[in-house]
């Protein structure tokens, strides 16, 4: 009889281990430094952001000129430099997106069409315009050798040299030009995972997915998951004269990495078109971990204080000890949540065990 007892108990045990394997971690998580990013750009935000060598740095707007500052995790300015307005070299004209590679800063500039690459101090060092045949570059990251980017049309994701500009490897997009106005929009994130080099992709519009790829641009591995985010809309395209923008639920529109784990937005932020103009919506801003290796959700991780905020939020970096976000909440959430007299902030927060 005992000997059944022993065996009932430890067949318990299984079962219980094996339910808590499936189990979606519910986190709250603690922000240890908020502080606002000074003259962040309000251009692409969550393109011009992120974390290097344990400083947050973005891109900034200042009058007719920009920049780039890099702040330690409590806010203090570690370097920063400005960027002249115009079309000459070293110059430009719209804050597409930073990346920073070995000590590099690539800015990619829409207006312009090109990437120019400074020095960490702001020495102009190089610049390339994109070739016709790679369409409007959207997204973009940097690797040793190559840099990786998504289109607006003509290439969905492609592999182009950073010693002269080609174009050596791409996957077609379906939109060979420019997509009219109320056409659904088929666009999202790219980022290189520095654990394991692959070249990750997460769509922006439902349903949730975020896909990775190798090198040479072959599929690699799939996380999709239907139930995220399926009370959002799909996004499509507003355009008018001169001006281009995309509305609806734009859901996984950053990522991070850490060994085991995807870090993006459950949702970062909604958009409207109303017959004034664009406006925001609210959003519950989770942060999600996925574990690479099951391609499964792992962890729902929500701001201590912030249930709703009308507005964006991003995942900027993630280190050891800390989950770094963005947020903006044009709403009174966050300054009443935090008593605050400013609605964008850079929320580090710190890092679950054991995620």
């Amino acid at each position: 009889m005992r000997k059944h007892v022993i065996w009932v108990v430890i067949i318990l045990v299984i079962l219980a281990a094996c339910g808590n394997q499936g189990e979606v971690k519910n986190i709250t998580l603690e922000p240890v430094h908020i502080w606002h990013p000074e003259n962040i750009t309000n251009s692409n935000i969550m393109l011009c952001s992120g974390v290097y060598k344990d400083t947050v740095y973005y891109a900034q707007r200042i009058g007719q000129d920009f920049g780039v500052r890099f702040a330690s995790f409590d806010g203090q300015t570690q370097n920063k430099f400005k960027i002249p307005g115009g079309r000459g070299p070293g110059q430009a004209m719209q804050t597409l997106g930073v990346k920073i590679k070995n000590d590099k800063v690539y800015f990619a500039d829409l207006a312009l069409q090109r990437i120019t690459k400074f020095s960490k101090d702001g020495e102009y060092l190089d610049s390339f315009e994109y070739k016709t045949d790679m369409g409007t570059i959207g997204t973009f990251d940097v690797g040793e050798d190559y840099l990786y980017f998504h289109s607006l049309n003509k290439v969905f994701l492609g592999k182009m040299s950073l010693k002269d500009g080609s174009l050596i490897k791409k996957i077609d997009h379906k939109y060979e030009e420019i997509p009219q106005n109320n056409d659904t929009f088929d666009g999202g994130a790219v980022k290189i995972d520095p654990y394991n080099n692959k070249i990750t992709f997460a769509h922006w519009s439902v349903p949730y997915r975020i896909r990775t790829y190798d090198k040479d641009l072959k599929k690699s591995s799939l996380v999709k998951n239907k139930k995220l985010a399926k009370e959002c809309d799909k996004m499509y395209w507003r355009i008018g004269r001169g001006t281009f923008s995309v509305v609806g639920s734009m859901i996984a529109a950053s990522l991070s990495f850490d060994y085991n784990n995807i870090y993006s937005p459950l949702i970062s932020g909604k958009m409207k078109y109303t017959g004034d103009g664009m406006e925001v919506d609210n959003i519950v801003p989770y942060i999600l971990a996925f574990d690479k290796e099951k391609k499964k959700l792992k962890a729902k991780m929500k701001i201590k204080n912030l249930d709703t905020i009308k507005g964006f939020i991003n995942v900027l970096g993630v280190t050891d000890k800390y989950i770094i976000v963005h947020i903006e909440d044009t709403s009174d959430n966050f300054k009443k949540a935090y008593k605050k007299d400013y609605n964008a902030a850079i929320l580090v927060c710190k890092k679950p065990v054991n995620l």
